[in-house]
Parts: structure tokens; sequence; C-alpha cells
């Protein structure tokens, strides 16, 4: 069974380089997901990012909602807790009964962090 993996951690940032950096982390982690079979939804890749922090937190919220739990996870990136985002998501899955990973957990590799 494909299980569906919600791809946590850092977006925002100081410069627009570390933002891309942490774009370009979650998209690694997503790929090495996938080739373990999974099916990654990565909120850092979906939709404007010409939004407030507040609209992107509403997307991102209802995304975990509409999951399943029973069968989907969250994946939380290295740096995760300095995220108010990741955070929150974390509460979110945690709160509806989501398992919640760390990435090199699911992976069964070391990530760096970026």
């Amino acid at each position: 069974m494909i299980r569906q993996v919600y791809v946590a951690g850092s977006y925002s940032a100081d410069t627009r380089t570390r933002e891309l950096q942490n774009v370009m982390a979650a998209l690694v982690a997503a790929c090495t997901l996938t080739k373990r079979g999974y099916h990654c939804i990565v909120p850092h890749v979906s939709g404007s990012h010409r939004v407030t922090w507040d609209v992107a937190m509403d997307r991102c919220r209802a995304t975990l909602h509409a999951m399943d739990p029973s069968k989907d996870c969250l994946a939380l990136l290295p740096g995760w807790e300095n995220s108010k985002g990741a955070q929150e998501e974390r509460l979110i899955a945690l709160a509806i009964g989501m398992e919640v990973w760390d990435l090199a957990d699911l992976t069964g590799e070391q990530v760096l962090h970026a």
C-alpha cells in the first residue's frame, strides 16, 4: 500500500537564498521518500509563494485535516524545531492521530540539514 507522507520543515528564512535551500531540502526529502514507495505532499512547492504566512498555513492545515491518519504520516525535516509552521503541522498531525516521524527514521538515511 502506498502511503502519503506530508513533508514538514522550514520554508521561511531571512534571505531568499535560504528559502530556496529550504525548498530544495524538502524536494530532496520527497525524492528520497518517493523512491521508497511513498506519495509525498510537499507544501513548500504547493501553491503560490506570494501569499501571507497565515494564508499558506490555512492551506497546510486543510491538507493535514484531509489526510487519513490510519494510513498517512508526517515526516519532519532536520531543523523543524526552528519553524513555527512545522511545529504547528506536527501538533495537528499528533492531534488527529497521525504518525509523526523524523525523516531519517522513514528513509533509513542520515539526512543533513540544508
